[in-house]
């Protein structure tokens, strides 16, 4: 029910191609009602058809994106593809080393190679010879031989397996075949 003196808001309208025909014909019988609905589309915004496409491209771009997290399960704080990518990279690149090393060992402490290393020994000798280290395709090291020539030369006295001498301070005296008779001469006594 309408109030005297009161004007009521009218609707916007919505114009359809055929309805913008009949409106033309329409504003030029009423010019009155024609400035209220210019009005009115003036302070509606107007699109242009670049910003049309750029609208519906962003929201293309984040439809798919969100998308693509839901598929392959990524979600907010997760690891994404690259991430695990490179920790799978980083995974194998240690076993091929840790592989090599026990190859390395096996090599250095079996007896049919005549190495001749003291067991105490191998630990150092690999820490020389892994820096040298060559890997093929199935994670077995190439150059061992040559990375241990190297590190002969380096450090000789790992690679000998003599036993040391007891008596290595008195070479110069007479061998003591009695412990009794060798306690007495180093004392004074006998």
């Amino acid at each position: 029910m309408p109030i005297e003196g009161i004007e009521t808001p009218t609707p916007p309208a919505t114009t359809t191609p055929d309805a913008a025909a009949n409106n033309t014909a329409a504003s030029d019988a009423g010019a009155g009602t024609d400035t209220a609905q210019t009005t009115q589309a003036q302070t509606e915004k107007t699109f242009t058809q670049a910003d049309v496409d750029r609208i519906v491209a962003n929201r293309i771009k984040s439809g798919v994106k969100a998308e693509l997290k839901r598929l392959t399960g990524e979600t907010d704080g997760a690891p994404t593809v690259e991430d695990l990518t490179r920790q799978l990279s980083e995974a194998k690149t240690k076993a091929q080393a840790i592989e090599a090393r026990e190859h390395v060992r096996d090599y250095l402490s079996d007896p049919e190679n005549k190495l001749n290393i003291k067991p105490d020994n191998i630990r150092a000798i690999e820490k020389l010879v892994m820096p040298d280290i060559e890997l093929d395709d199935n994670g077995k090291p190439t150059n061992l031989k040559e990375a241990l020539k190297t590190a002969k030369s380096i450090a000789p006295a790992l690679f000998a397996n003599t036993p040391a001498d007891i008596n290595a301070a008195r070479r110069d005296s007479a061998p003591v075949n009695d412990m009794n008779a060798f306690i007495r001469r180093q004392a004074g006594v006998g």
